[in-house]
């Protein structure tokens, strides 16, 4: 008859395989929590976005279409489209990217029109992708830029930017209007401020994915002696481009 050391269970016979066992279980769990950790943030953000008005933006190359028709009304001239490149296409991961470029009394101006997919979750782009940036390490000289608050074309609302940019005798004033896939409203930052990072913590109290789906980037020149601002060049083309598309939810 087997002595009872000798009818020990196998389990503790095997070192190896009890540590197997406890790696499987730690692995399970972490698979478990992290799952559970997607399925409440799909939760969150389903139940705050479902409540949301949603922007009804334009198909990118429809908008452009719309931007030369505006500026062919306005006399513009040496009009030119060119595509952005699949190097930029490819660091931005955007479906679209095209430039617009043309003259006009005001002299050379031009708007690039950058989209994304529908349910896009390329966050952060507006800042890695915009004037400040990439004029700067074109050798342009970069002032001061400014908010200009939330701004609404058509049925979509967006958030716009401006810098004031120099190259040689050639001063201009180039935007940055980001349009999300829901739209802005008017925030109030007191509590967010003292938090890092606040400008994306802003997006996730309020329940919502802030990647952008479309950004419309303007460069329109000083107006010297003519009394039309950038500004309300760089506003006219976007209200008559937004009113001349067919808007559509992207």
């Amino acid at each position: 008859m087997k002595s009872i050391e000798g009818r020990a269970p196998e389990t503790e016979k095997s070192p190896a395989r009890r540590a197997w066992r406890w790696v499987f279980l730690v692995a399970a769990l972490t698979i478990l929590w992290f799952a559970a950790g997607e399925g409440l943030t799909w939760y969150w953000y389903a139940s705050h976005e479902g409540k949301m008005a949603v922007n009804k933006v334009p198909a990118g190359g429809k908008l452009l279409t719309a931007i030369q028709s505006a500026v062919d009304s306005e006399g513009g001239y040496q009009i030119q489209d060119r595509d952005i490149g699949s190097t930029a296409t490819e660091m931005l991961k955007c479906s679209y990217g095209r430039t617009l470029s043309w003259s006009d009394a005001y002299g050379p101006s031009a708007m690039t029109v950058l989209e994304w997919g529908e349910h896009s979750y390329v966050g952060g782009v507006e800042d890695m992708h915009n004037p400040g940036v990439c004029l700067r390490a074109a050798g342009w000289t970069i002032g001061a830029s400014r908010s200009l608050g939330i701004q609404r074309y058509g049925d979509a609302t967006c958030e716009t930017t401006v810098w004031d940019i120099q190259q040689g005798a050639l001063s201009m004033h180039a935007f940055s209007a980001v349009f999300r896939r829901f739209q802005e409203a008017e925030k109030v930052d007191a509590e967010l401020g003292k938090y890092w990072n606040s400008t994306r913590l802003r997006s996730v109290f309020s329940g919502r994915r802030d990647a952008p789906v479309l950004i419309v980037l303007g460069y329109f020149p000083e107006g010297g002696a003519f009394s039309s601002t950038p500004e309300e060049r760089f506003d006219q083309v976007m209200r008559a481009a937004f009113r001349n598309s067919e808007a559509a939810p992207h």
